[in-house]
């Protein structure tokens, strides 16, 4: 029977905003300390457990593939159609559904604990813990060291990028574990550090995402761009301490957990978000997996479960559709922001956001966090030249205008009306401006900066459009 469990939390993030979260946990192999998981082209789940071994998972059975392994202390796991790979301490082995190859010293293979794999086309990368990184082309063996390229003395991870970059990342232990990366062209390697802009420690995870970047895991989350690393999480922050697997979902978000007390987490490209595990997560490189639908899987203390998190649909409509195009329309996690941007076509100006009929935002650009679905309309004022609305009783000067337009209004107290002033240029793009409301009457709107031209000036008094007036800057 499965397990379930709902979970409501909340996250202190680095910003200082407290977010609360749900997703749903359900258990789905009830397995002691699993180590690792994949899925293969056929969307099969493939485990590990150290000490125990290799299973493949069919249907609600596991099936046991450990007797033909060279080491039951496994510790990472890799898919290459057909071909499975599994090594850890004492070798590595190869299986295609009927037969095992194994390999460790006697082989050719350099060292004893092999700590990654990253297997595509036919051949292998892996990463051994003290000597270094070997290649495997289906035949032989190549070693690199740090006597012949590498830099560093522990060696825990090993990814290869779309265009055939291999990273490899080390720790320097005589050095406070400080963290480098190597990587290797087809011709050469180059190692990276502190003084290019990585700064961790204690590397032992990576993933290449689908845009190429790497995402670096160990005390810290770092994104490499193949340029510049971005610190997604400060190595100063101890709840992400020693970060060992890192996937990316169908969405683009991106996971990453740490082992024991630690935590799984997702990053969303602006929050990072505690998916709240019921359990201590307990996988090494692979302990984290994505199958072919996008759900996302862990190994937990007692078995791989599967998380969902809570999604909710925005969904964005333009009045009249002619009005205007609107971004930002989607799907959310439980409590991500979402930002609606109402972009106006020629002849139109943006009024409002409105939801069930009631006003939300005057601004072109509504940023709110998502709790539920949305269904809200961006409306748009057809406007080709001079024309007033409501008698509004409102004067601008001077026309043209230079640095300031100052707004008189009659028979109209400012002092307890909510005002929007927009300003858009004659192709409809929205500008940006800025206005101090003087006295009760009389308000200052800031032209600084703005081109040379002719617009369209917006003035919207308690959700009622009351003037749009062409305007002349000089």
């Amino acid at each position: 029977m499965k397990k379930i469990y709902p979970f409501l939390f909340l996250l202190l993030l680095s910003s200082g905003i407290i977010k609360a979260q749900s997703f749903t946990w359900t258990k789905v192999v009830d397995v002691q300390y699993p180590t690792g998981l994949l899925f293969d082209d056929n969307n099969t789940m493939w485990y590990i457990v150290q000490g125990t071994g290799l299973f493949e998972r069919s249907g609600n059975t596991s099936i046991d593939h450990s007797s033909g392994l060279i080491s039951d202390n496994i510790i990472s796991i890799a898919s290459d159609n057909p071909l499975i790979w599994a090594g850890g301490y004492g070798g590595i082995t190869s299986f295609d559904g009927t037969n095992f190859d194994t390999y460790d010293n006697s082989s050719g293979l350099m060292g004893y604990a092999l700590y990654d794999i990253d297997a595509q086309n036919g051949n292998a990368w892996i990463a051994m813990e003290s000597e270094g990184a070997s290649y495997f082309n289906g035949t032989s063996w190549t070693h690199y060291t740090p006597t012949n390229g590498l830099s560093g003395d522990w060696f825990t991870s090993i990814k290869r990028n779309n265009a055939g970059i291999v990273y490899v990342s080390s720790n320097d232990n005589n050095n406070g574990t400080i963290g480098i990366l190597n990587v290797y062209n087809g011709t050469s390697w180059n190692s990276l550090g502190v003084s290019d802009g990585l700064n961790i420690h204690n590397i032992v995870s990576m993933h290449v995402d689908n845009q190429d970047n790497l995402w670096i895991g160990g005390k810290a989350l770092v994104k490499y761009d193949g340029t510049t690393f971005t610190t997604i999480v400060p190595d100063t922050i101890s709840v992400y301490h020693k970060i060992t697997s890192i996937v990316e979902d169908n969405s683009g978000n991106i996971w990453f957990a740490k082992q024991n007390q630690g935590g799984i987490f997702l990053y969303n490209g602006t929050d990072v978000i505690d998916a709240n595990a019921p359990e201590s997560f307990h996988g090494k490189p692979q302990g984290l997996a994505v199958n072919s639908q996008g759900e996302i899987f862990a190994c937990l203390e007692t078995g791989i479960f599967k998380v969902v998190p809570t999604t909710f649909t925005v969904t964005a409509t333009a009045n009249p559709v002619a009005g205007g195009t609107i971004t930002g329309a989607g799907n959310y996690v439980d409590n991500q922001t979402a930002t609606l941007v109402a972009s106006p076509s020629a002849n139109y100006v943006f009024t409002n956001w409105t939801e069930n009929g009631t006003t939300v935002s005057t601004n072109s650009t509504y940023s709110f966090s998502v709790t539920a679905d949305r269904n809200l309309t961006a409306n748009f004022q057809f406007s080709n030249g001079i024309h007033e609305l409501l008698n509004p009783k409102i004067s601008l000067y001077p026309n043209p205008a230079d640095n300031i337009l100052i707004m008189k209004t009659k028979e109209i107290n400012l002092s307890d009306k909510k005002v929007s002033i927009s300003l858009t240029d004659i192709s409809g793009k929205l500008n940006n401006i800025s206005y101090t409301k003087k006295d009760n009457n009389t308000i200052f709107i800031n032209l600084d900066n703005k081109l040379s031209g002719i617009y369209f000036l917006n003035i919207i008094i308690d959700d009622k459009i009351y003037k749009i007036e062409k305007v002349v800057i000089r």
